[in-house]
């Protein structure tokens, strides 16, 4: 009789835990929000993927959202997310045009797909947390309506005015500063960019891995006859270097680059003028 006394207090404390984890579980449900997305303009088919953002730190990169919900193309482009604890959030939605299941980027980070934001935010450069976060009550219902855009339009943007670059030289015995007045094109495309003096054409890759080509002017900094320290190492002139860049997003919010950057006009006597090996990591957050 005590044997079987035992065995019934055994089978309830079993099951109790798991009674309880349940009812906490479904309470979590009764007491989450509710998000309605309402597009405009969108294609008669496909897929959009909506993310939901928690933090300014991953929003500002689009990347390592809260939550990602892909949904296929309906007549009524209206889009349901449920079951969203309270608190405060920025919401992307993006149609994902080659159904890869991610954000297509350019080389410089810059997203190639059609996107729109909440609040309709339209970002003039990194997207801020700040513009776009609005806040969920428990069992609210909030409807955010959005307009898909590409960011670049269909041919891109472009810019055009004047710059001064300069360089100062850290030699002995020589304290000149050179300096130059240069047009100064900006052009954003998919692919292709100018940034001022130097030129970036995407190869490979537009999701966390890009692989492009790089052309970079490079102001001149000295002569020999400048300096006796600097005599036996040749004119140091205007060039342009060509080389190749890598770019990977990294998890924790890391961000590696390595590029490789080759003189294609001028030759130095000294062979690491030549060649240009860089890298560095950066991590991105936001105070």
């Amino acid at each position: 009789m005590l044997l079987a006394v035992q065995n019934q207090m055994k089978e309830k404390s079993m099951t109790l835990p798991k009674l309880v984890s349940i009812v906490f579980f479904c309470t979590g449900f009764l007491h989450a929000a509710t998000l309605d997305v309402q597009l405009d303009k969108t294609p008669s088919e496909g897929t959009i993927i909506c993310m939901l953002y928690d933090t300014a730190n991953r929003f500002g990169n689009l990347r390592e959202a809260f939550r990602v919900e892909p949904f296929s193309i309906g007549p009524n482009e209206q889009y349901r997310l449920t079951d969203i604890p309270a608190g405060t959030y920025a919401l992307v939605v993006f149609l994902d045009d080659n159904r890869n299941g991610f954000l297509d980027k350019t080389f410089i980070g810059i997203p190639r797909e059609p996107i729109a934001f909440s609040n309709q935010y339209r970002p003039k450069g990194p997207p801020g947390f700040e513009r776009a976060k609005f806040s969920l009550r428990v069992d609210q219902t909030r409807t955010e309506v959005m307009t898909l855009e590409r960011v670049l339009g269909d041919r891109g943007r472009i810019g055009v005015g004047v710059g001064v670059i300069g360089r100062s030289s850290p030699y002995r015995d020589y304290s000149g500063n050179v300096s130059r007045v240069i047009p100064s094109v900006t052009y954003i495309g998919e692919r292709f960019q100018i940034l001022g003096p130097s030129v970036r054409l995407g190869l490979l890759g537009s999701g966390k891995t890009r692989l492009a080509t790089t052309l970079t002017y490079r102001i001149g900094v000295y002569e020999e006859n400048d300096s006796p320290y600097l005599q036996g190492m040749g004119d140091r002139k205007d060039t342009a270097m060509l080389g190749l860049a890598y770019q990977a997003e990294l998890p924790g919010g890391l961000e590696g680059n390595i590029s490789f950057d080759h003189d294609t006009i001028r030759k130095s006597p000294i062979v690491s003028e030549d060649h240009v090996l860089k890298a560095f990591f950066a991590v991105n957050y936001v105070f």
